[in-house]
């Protein structure tokens, strides 16, 4: 009698394959209509009320688990962002975490760009790069890539936060124009910015994590290195540039990536206090040059994709 009902309710929990019932809860098993209606309260709290809604189990099996996890996502993310923006953090804090994280960022930027060119090196020399950096031990690969992801984020938050906080504090910014010594890279940050952000998910849906072309993820892509098979990354980058319009969003965006880097890598050293008035014209020229060094390493490569 006992193995009937584990053997049951196995089969039961088998076909929902469900996983939050604390959010989604299964009215009817059997029915064939269904309804999903979503509501966020004046508090941030989520209500998900679940009817039965238009759905064929075919061979009395369904999963919601992709459903679930994107209601949890979109409106968890909705109400994690709302909650984020309402706190009281102090101006000098969100000013230092933004220019640590965008520290971290442009001092990545730069090794990113000095492992690209191992390409100029020929096939293998790329190759074995990106196959040390794959088989790194796993603690230390998904360490370095926490700290970015984690920069990311935090550089991305205090800037909208600290761009909102200084809009709040002149409502009337456009009535009248204060003639104000600022470049425009300063005046353009936080669009800069969020280009890249947009730029660095069409990035990596390109080449990291192959999903934009999925024939990159193809057997012909593998190569021999070194008696052993690994992952043919210079032909990825060769045929990633053949198209016309890639190698042209690339340059455009390393542009405004110059655009940012030369006015956010002054801003980092003032807003530590690593300068003063007598070495901010240096750190500033300084900060140029890094700003169009990385520009010009990482053009290099779908520049001369275009030409040749």
């Amino acid at each position: 009698m006992l193995l009937t009902i584990k053997a049951v309710s196995q089969k039961f929990l088998d076909n929902l394959n469900f996983s939050i019932v604390s959010l989604v809860k299964l009215v009817s098993y059997r029915s064939r209509m269904a309804q999903v209606d979503m509501a966020i309260d004046r508090k941030g709290t989520l209500c998900l009320r679940m009817k039965i809604v238009k759905f064929f189990f075919g061979d009395d099996r369904f999963s919601l688990k992709g459903f679930e996890n994107t209601f949890l996502f979109v409106f968890g993310g909705k109400i994690f962002l709302k909650n984020l923006f309402s706190l009281r953090i102090p101006s000098v804090l969100k000013k230092q975490a933004m220019a640590i994280s965008g520290g971290v960022l442009g001092g990545f930027v730069l090794v990113h760009m000095l492992g690209n060119l191992k390409i100029f090196e020929g096939p293998e020399a790329i190759n074995a790069y990106a196959a040390f950096l794959k088989n790194l031990p796993w603690e230390i690969l998904m360490g370095f890539r926490l700290v970015l992801f984690l920069a990311a984020v935090v550089h991305i938050v205090t800037g909208i936060l600290l761009t909102l906080e200084n809009w709040r504090a002149r409502p009337n910014r456009y009535a009248v124009k204060q003639n104000i010594k600022t470049s425009w890279a300063s005046r353009t940050m936080i669009w800069t910015g969020l280009f890249l952000g947009l730029f660095l998910v069409l990035h990596l849906l390109h080449f990291t994590f192959r999903l934009l072309f999925p024939e990159y993820n193809s057997v012909s892509f593998n190569t021999q290195l070194a008696g052993k098979e690994v992952y043919n990354v210079y032909k990825m980058i060769i045929t990633g540039f053949s198209i016309r319009w890639i190698p042209i969003v690339y340059v455009f965006s390393m542009g405004v990536l110059c655009l940012h880097l030369s006015h956010g890598i002054s801003s980092l050293f003032q807003t530590l206090g690593l300068c003063n008035e007598k070495w901010r014209p240096l750190i500033s020229k300084l900060a140029v040059a890094y700003a169009v060094l990385v520009f010009l390493g990482f053009i290099l490569i779908p520049i001369r994709k275009m030409l040749f």
